[in-house]
């Protein structure tokens, strides 16, 4: 009978972890971010590892029905993983490495279970639960650092045959978009390949040469991201640059960087570089400037007549006019993309263009085939609706851009948003600030998630009435309220987070 319960136990502990493992795998299987994250969703932690313990013991205690009670906690895992699975935004991807850990965790934890049994000791073996997951995801871990190293060394090889000139793109934001919007420009002239979506890691920019680099690309631009010191002068050391684009600097992930200090000194570590020949500086925002100082190459900042600047922009539904000047002449620029930080994204991108001899026209073509970025100040048309997409966007300055985009709109204008996050003790403010924002460019606002209460307050502050604010739990439930909300729209979906937070 102990034996029978045990297994019905084990079978059990994988439903009520499912959405444990989705956390741990949303974490990038890195315990520290995921006990973070298990921090704010105290009620989950008691349905992953309370519940099956208070059940076993039960069962310890009226041992007479304790396959009853063993069953019932069978039908309540299955319960919490059709809850977690149904309501998902997204479901576990059963990749090599969480095969691999799950498969490892179940060679730990069955001898484990079988022994205990043996002894009468079977409803302590969900407090074991975590120690054998933590033994399986060192193991594992030191598994793929191996296999990891092993491919990034291939792709090092890979790269320095080719030996195409390599652009490294960093910043707080707008990266993904230089990246896209440069490579688009860059290919009116040269072959250019470019990283993937956001895989912005070493591992991403590897997977970027082995997969997709051949013999006949001349240019790999390169997006360079970061969560901690250190972070960028290791892709440097791994993979080169010689030029460097810095686009913004902000507050984004402050809980791991810990000041703007550190944020600055990580992104300024591509600066170091001895491969790099220009660095270019978005002349427009005042967090990249302070890096002007720091760099020991030619130095071209955007903003200045004798490199690149624009004025007169104009931003409608259907994208953004502006001229660009590039070395004293004046150009009409036209492009898809929306939002007031389009030109000084597309600016920094032509003057690299610029210094890699294309011409002027072929520039202007180049912007003019810009597309937006899927999920980043992305325009889409539902019947009457205006949809903003910016769902991608995780930064304070990103919001606000993104908030007077809708502020231009000639409808009823709607915000969805949870705020941002991973901003430490700043993070209350700065969701505060977005709130005020909101009450001058929004006509109603859904707020979800943990900042909420936060982003609330902001817009009741910025003079919002209350009756056009809602709180809900879920974007789903965000959704529901929209449908309340008559008439032709303009919505902005901003920064959609995964579970995690």
């Amino acid at each position: 009978m102990n034996y029978l319960l045990a297994l019905i136990s084990l079978i059990s502990a994988f439903f009520y972890h499912y959405q444990a493992l989705k956390i741990y795998q949303l974490s990038y299987y890195r315990v520290g971010e995921f006990i973070h994250s298990l921090k704010s969703k105290i009620p989950a932690v008691a349905i992953y590892f309370v519940a099956p313990v208070f059940c076993q013991i039960l069962a310890l205690i009226l041992p007479y029905i304790s396959l009853y009670i063993i069953i019932g906690q069978f039908l309540l895992s299955l319960g919490v993983y059709f809850h977690y699975k149904k309501s998902a935004k997204t479901q576990i991807k059963f990749t090599h490495r969480l095969t691999l850990f799950l498969l490892l965790s179940a060679l730990i934890v069955t001898p484990l279970s079988l022994g205990l049994s043996s002894i009468n000791l079977a409803p302590i073996l969900p407090l074991a639960y975590p120690l054998c997951a933590m033994v399986s995801h060192l193991i594992v871990g030191q598994i793929y650092k191996v296999k990891n190293r092993n491919y990034i060394h291939k792709a090092q090889a890979k790269l320095q045959k080719i030996n195409p000139l390599v652009i490294g793109v960093v910043g707080s934001y707008g990266k993904t978009t230089v990246k896209n919007a440069l490579t688009t420009i860059l290919k009116q002239k040269y072959e250019v390949s470019c990283t993937r979506e956001n895989f912005n890691t070493p591992l991403g920019i590897a997977r970027a040469i082995v997969e997709n680099l051949d013999e006949k690309t001349q240019i790999f631009v390169v997006e360079m991201g970061a969560r901690r010191v250190g972070d960028i002068a290791q892709i440097c050391s791994y993979f080169p640059p010689d030029y460097a684009v810095i686009t913004a600097l902000g507050n984004q992930h402050l809980d791991t960087f810990h000041s703007t200090e550190n944020i600055v000194k990580t992104k300024g570590e591509i600066l170091d570089c001895d491969t790099l020949r220009t660095a270019f500086i978005n002349g427009y925002d005042d967090g990249a400037k302070r890096l002007c100082g720091r760099a020991k190459c030619k130095l071209v900042v955007t903003n200045s007549e004798y490199t690149a600047s624009y004025t007169e922009p104009s931003i409608s539904e259907l994208g953004t006019t502006f001229t660009l000047k590039l070395s004293g002449e004046s150009y009409q620029a036209q492009t898809t993309l929306i939002g007031s930080y389009a030109p000084q994204t597309l600016c920094l991108c032509s003057a690299v263009a610029h210094e890699l001899n294309l011409t002027p026209s072929q520039i202007i073509n180049g912007i003019k085939l810009v597309k937006s970025v899927a999920h980043r100040l992305e325009l889409l048309y539902n019947g009457l609706d205006i949809i903003i997409d910016d769902s991608y966007n995780a930064n304070e300055n990103g919001v606000k851009v993104a908030l007077q985009t809708l502020k231009s709109m000639k409808k009823t204008r709607i915000i969805i948003t949870p705020g941002i996050v991973e901003l430490g003790s700043e993070q209350a403010k700065a969701n505060y600030r977005i709130g005020l924002e909101c009450a001058t460019c929004a006509d109603y606002a859904v707020f979800t998630g943990v900042n909420k209460a936060f982003l609330e307050s902001g817009a009741l502050a910025g003079g919002m009435a209350k009756e056009r604010i809602k709180l809900v739990a879920s974007l789903s439930q965000a959704v529901e309220e929209l449908k309340k909300i008559k008439g032709e729209r303009a919505i902005l979906f901003s920064n959609d987070l995964p579970e995690n937070y």
